[in-house]
Formats: C-alpha cells, structure tokens, sequence
C-alpha cells in the first residue's frame, strides 16, 4: 500500500507541477483559434439536477461543498456559488456570509473545520438555495509541519527551479490522501466536520444560524421537515470519497423520527430512509483511494436494500445516492467509475447509483501538430465549464435529446 500512495503522491505532483511551470510555455504556443472544447459524453440512464431537487423541497435547495487536496481557505467555492445562482437566475444575496468554526458538541476545544454558509434567491422569493463552504485543510496542515525542514535553504539549494517546484508541491498538497488514509486522528476530525455541517443542513434555517465564532450543533437540534428534504453535494478530488465516508457515517447517527437515537434497523424505518442525495464529484478520484481502503461493511447487496420489498429494504440509510462523476480524460488524477465499483466498494445501504461524465474541462489545443491540454486546468476548471454547470442544474433524463449540441454533449444510455 505505500508503495501505492507514494506513486499517487509522484503522479499528483507531476501532474500540479509540470502544469505550473509549463503554463507559460504552453498559452506561448497556442494559438486561441486552434483551442477546441472537446468532447462531453454522460454514460448514464438519468440523473437529476438542482432544479428537480427545488422542485420537490418546495422551491429550495441545500448544497455542501467538500474540497479536496491542497491548502484551502474559507472563500475557495465563491467561482462555483456565483455561477450557479447566476445560471439559475438568483440574484437576490445576503451581504455578509455565516461563519462557523464548527467544533465537537461533546469537546468544545476540538476544531473540526469551518463552514461558510451563502444564501442566494430570486426576486420573488420563492426560490431559494442555501450553500454550505465546509474547509478542513486546517486540520491536515499542523500534521504537514513534519516536512517544514524539507524547503529550507539547506535541503532545497541544490535543488532544480523544476525539482524544487514538484518537490514543493508533493509536500504541500499530495499528503493530504496519506494523513486521510493513515492518519485515524484527522480523518475522525474531517468526518465529524462534514457531519456538523450536515447537522446545521438539517437544523437551522438561515436566521438562525450563527453569524460568527464558534458552533457545535447537536442531534436534538435537527428538524424533523428538514431531515425530510433531499440535498446535493459538490465535491473535488480527494472530497468525494471523503463524501461518501461521510454520508454512511451521518446516516447511521441521525435520529429517528425526529428522536435523539441512533439509526439502528430495527427500531424500523426512518425520516432519512425517503430521502435522496445527490454527489456531483469534480476530478473523482474514488477508484484510486478504494485500492488503499477497505471494502465497506455491507457489500454488494444493492438489491437486496434499495429494491422496494426486498428483505433488507428497510435497513437502508437514503432512499438513494446520486453519484454524478465528472472526469477530464487528461487529469491524471482523475478516474472514470468502473460498471461493478458501486457494488464492490460503496455501502449498500447507500442505495448508490453511477453516473460517468466524461469531459473535457481543458481546451484542446494543437502544438506542433500534437494534440495537448493543459493538465492543471483538466483537474481544476470544472467551475468555469458551462457544460458542466447546466448539467448540475438541469441533470439527464428520459426526454433529454440523445445528443445536445448546444451543451456539446453526447448521451449514452445505460442499462442497470
């Protein structure tokens, strides 16, 4: 398994470094007549998007945010947030944000992160979407220190301009999988942080939430009409795995019928259990993090939970679980969803369904005859890809054309 990360770790700062110290190089020889967008292909039988979840939560909808690898500071989702209440036409906003260093309702002194929270909404007000910022880098970059020594004068003079580049980069943002993987204490910090952030999803409306400081929120503070609703996650990289360690973690302790107890299935079924959730996973990388982590405690029994009748039916966590995988074919760290992946290495009570997008985030260009992209912009530039966006907001479904020229993408069908 080291061996493993240490590759990931070398691929991903190959892919981060050579593209930072190469970007010059390459804009120098593109020509912007000669850039191409692409191809954009959905392998999938459907899926929703943000205005078929307002539709069913009466008009509005609740996101969370999961970054992934690399120093992150509050503020980092501000592209994406603007651009899909633009798109959607809400353009009524509050002038100041909620921000909430969230920390543990049993240990006030344990910091788990931060949430900023954005509302956004039309004239009338009868739309609404409410967009939940969470930041854990602050939790991984303390365990970072260990490396400090390596970019001081003394170990990096000898050092290329190139080398000190990958070298830098490895050290800043291709540990994070390491400490998520190996590291029990972080990543117990990182999943309580997202099951806070589900928590205040769950609990406070806007008015209510805390416009500053600290905040633990607490089982006992969750609505039961929100605990009913359906919600949507945004995640990149690293985050979608984190997303779905998550969700199986929140399912399993939210409430039941609005009472502070623990899911168990045979207390029967839950509010939680109708619910759906949606994943978008920008530069999905759960194909790489399965090869180092173990296989969930219930596998491969999909049918066996989420089909209505079937004997584990009611021991399922959501009603399901939308996975929308988005990934460029020249991100190097970025991985289409194998076809037996969702039975093999994803909670069966999760009620999980796969959708593969693939797309080309970064401009094709021609350089000396070669086709090239940008491999930087292939991990990074989902947020500025309109194609990508309208698919978030509008989704797939039975009526979709098969082909969309004016989103540049192609459908293709698939069977369960």
């Amino acid at each position: 398994m080291k061996k493993i990360l240490l590759l990931l770790m070398a691929a991903s700062l190959l892919l981060s470094g050579c593209a930072s110290f190469g970007k010059g190089v390459a804009e120098a020889l593109m020509k912007p007549q000669e850039q191409d967008k692409g191809e954009c292909r959905i392998f999938s039988d459907g899926f929703g998007g943000l205005e078929d979840v307002m539709a069913r939560n009466g008009g509005s909808v609740k996101i969370l945010m999961i970054h992934g690898i690399g120093k992150k500071t509050p503020g980092y989702s501000t592209g994406i947030v603007s651009s899909l209440a633009f798109k959607m036409g809400l353009d009524v906003t509050e002038k100041n944000a909620r921000d909430i260093n969230l920390t543990d309702s049993k240990n006030s002194g344990r910091d788990l992160g931060h949430l900023r929270v954005y509302r956004y909404a039309d004239k009338s007000g009868s739309k609404e979407m409410v967009f939940y910022e969470y930041t854990w880098a602050g939790i991984t970059e303390p365990i970072k220190s260990t490396l400090l020594f390596d970019g001081t004068d003394f170990n990096a003079e000898k050092r290329t301009d190139i080398s000190r580049l990958i070298k830098g980069f490895i050290n800043e943002t291709g540990t994070d999988a390491v400490i998520y993987l190996g590291n029990r204490d972080a990543r117990s910090k990182i999943l309580d942080g997202v099951s806070q952030a589900f928590c205040w999803m769950l609990s406070s409306p806007w008015e209510n939430l805390p416009e500053n400081g600290g905040g633990a929120c607490s089982a006992d503070m969750i609505s039961e009409n929100e605990i009913m609703k359906d919600y949507v996650v945004i995640t990149h990289s690293l985050g979608s795995q984190i997303s779905v360690d998550a969700l199986e973690n929140v399912a399993y302790h939210l409430p039941l019928n609005g009472k502070n107890k623990p899911f168990r299935p045979e207390n029967g079924e839950t509010h939680h259990q109708n619910v759906r959730v949606t994943i978008y996973m920008f530069a999905n990388q759960l194909p790489a993090i399965a090869i180092g982590k173990e296989k969930p405690a219930v596998a491969g029994m999909i049918k066996d939970y989420c089909t209505p009748g079937a004997a584990h039916y009611s021991e399922r966590f959501v009603s399901s679980t939308d996975i929308v995988a988005f990934s460029d074919p020249n991100d190097v760290l970025s991985y289409a969803i194998p076809g037996k992946f969702e039975n093999e290495h994803l909670d069966s009570r999760l009620c999980p369904d796969i959708t593969n997008v693939l797309v080309n985030v970064a401009p094709l260009s021609n350089i000396f005859g070669k086709i090239a992209a940008n491999p930087l912009e292939a991990h990074s530039n989902y947020k500025n890809d309109d194609r990508v966006l309208e698919l978030i907001i509008k989704g797939v479904h039975e009526s979709s054309p098969q082909s969309a020229p004016d989103k540049g993408c192609y459908i293709v069908r698939t069977r369960k």
